[in-house]
């Protein structure tokens, strides 16, 4: 009977050896819980600020949820948005580092920090970052097209180009990737393949217009007027209606000097409704580079763009290249009047602003460029030439803002009994003469040593009273 207390004993021991460290794992455990609970809240506290537009506040439950807990991707990648709309790409590329790291899987963070980091200039970890995302999801080949664009800014063309026909052996002939094998392929010079990749687009769609004139340019770039020509002329036929066919027509002419032809061929396209705005502006401002500066070309020039401002009226960058031609006519209050118009259009217009400066100075209206001036600094605070411009136009105005007063600047008037330390410059101490007022009383009258080009500043040593 005495043994049974003994095993007793032991049985209570053992069972508190298994049993206590279970309970502290589970109460570990239950910390972890009620921890990840408290991140979760506070996380999505910050999305219903952020949807709020109390940013602030969101930003604020981001950096508390990161302080519990260091490994929680989704308030990185917050706070890694946050940082980019801060302009802080260094900080957002590495909470996007961190959020990749402690959530790998997640399909968002990854491809986030890919495009970050393409954009700010790391194309070989972009290019790895895309890599990996093909790797991981191939039923989307279309991810191939972004590491072959990192790749290409990486200077690695030619694998770039692998990139690109991988893709094409996924998806077929495709105008969006032969155009950018197009593209490198000029890059690298290789005119005879970039002329293939057209070639193929030409075949696959015999009634798409732009790929014989695209031939055709390229062509003419190559030197060969003849090819170009027939491939023009096989545009035509496909769609005689083309806008862009004159434009090409008119890089021909001037290829083979038929300089009236070409001018021609300007006026055509420039009045063609269905070309682009874009295109019109290209050739715009190649027309006025063209431009023989005679009466006759300046009034044909002038109703060419008064026919396209009434076509496109709500289009700044043609009334600035309007104003240009006004300018060149001499006819600066129209021209005046268009840049104002583009101001108004556009506010944050700076080229725009300028011309209206210029043409105020050398209107030699010193007010209206003052205020011109005063407008610039206010919205191009970075820019430091209006306030240079700014300088000069107080300094012919004679109207410099007055500066601070200061004792020397107003001579020294006190009463007897007023004590007070002054600082002077050494120049003007020793220039500094005595009299006495009306009043009796003596004061300090400075005079200025204007051969002492660099008077020296320093402080009186000790407290003297004006009697």
């Amino acid at each position: 009977m005495t043994m049974k207390p003994i095993y007793r004993l032991i049985t209570a021991v053992l069972c508190a050896a298994f049993v206590v460290p279970g309970g502290r794992a589970d109460d570990k455990q239950i910390q972890a819980q009620k921890q990840q609970r408290k991140v979760d809240y506070y996380y999505f506290e910050g999305l219903k600020d952020k949807q709020a537009g109390r940013h602030d506040v969101a930003y604020d439950h981001f950096r508390y949820c990161i302080s519990l807990d260091s490994t929680a991707a989704a308030p990185l990648y917050e706070l890694a948005v946050y940082a980019l709309q801060l302009r802080k790409p260094e900080l957002s590329l590495d909470y996007l580092r961190r959020a990749v790291k402690y959530d790998p899987t997640n399909y968002t963070y990854r491809p986030a920090l890919a495009s970050l980091s393409l954009n700010v200039g790391m194309y070989g970890e972009a290019a790895e970052l895309y890599r990996e995302l093909v790797h991981e999801h191939p039923a989307k080949p279309e991810l191939i097209y972004y590491p072959a664009e990192a790749l290409n800014q990486a200077g690695q063309t030619g694998e770039a180009i692998d990139r690109f026909n991988e893709l094409e052996n996924t998806l077929g002939v495709n105008e969006a990737l032969s155009m950018q094998k197009y593209k490198l392929y000029m890059q690298m010079e290789q005119r005879d393949k970039a002329y293939n990749e057209l070639q193929r687009l030409a075949d696959n769609n015999p009634g798409d217009v732009r790929y014989p004139i695209m031939i055709g340019d390229l062509l003419l770039e190559n030197g060969d007027t003849a090819g170009a020509l027939s491939s023009y002329e096989a545009a035509h036929e496909i769609d005689p209606t083309s806008p862009y066919y004159p434009v090409s027509m008119a890089n021909y002419y001037e290829a083979v000097g038929d300089r009236a032809a070409a001018e021609n061929q300007i006026r055509t396209a420039l009045v063609d409704r269905e070309l682009d705005v874009e295109t019109k502006m290209g050739i715009s401002a190649r027309y006025l580079r063209q431009l023989h500066q005679t009466p006759d070309a300046m009034m044909t020039a002038d109703t060419l763009f008064r026919t396209l401002l009434a076509q496109h009226p709500e289009e700044p960058s043609l009334k600035r290249y309007y104003a240009g031609l006004l300018m060149m006519q001499n006819k600066t209050e129209e021209a005046r009047y268009q840049y104002q118009l583009v101001t108004e259009m556009e506010p944050d217009n700076e080229e725009a602003r300028q011309q209206l400066l210029v043409i105020a100075i050398q209107a030699n209206d010193t007010k209206e460029a003052m205020r011109i001036c005063q407008k610039c600094r206010q919205m191009f605070p970075e820019s430091p030439v209006y306030f240079f411009y700014l300088g000069v136009l107080y300094y012919e105005e004679k109207a410099l803002p007055k500066r601070p007063s200061t004792p020397i600047a107003r001579g020294w008037r006190r009463s007897p009994r007023r004590t007070f330390t002054c600082a002077r410059t050494s120049t003007a101490r020793s220039a500094t003469s005595t009299s006495r007022s009306s009043g009796g009383r003596r004061r300090l009258r400075p005079t200025i040593n204007r051969s002492s080009t660099t008077p020296t500043i320093r402080p009186c040593s000790t407290t003297t009273p004006i009697t």
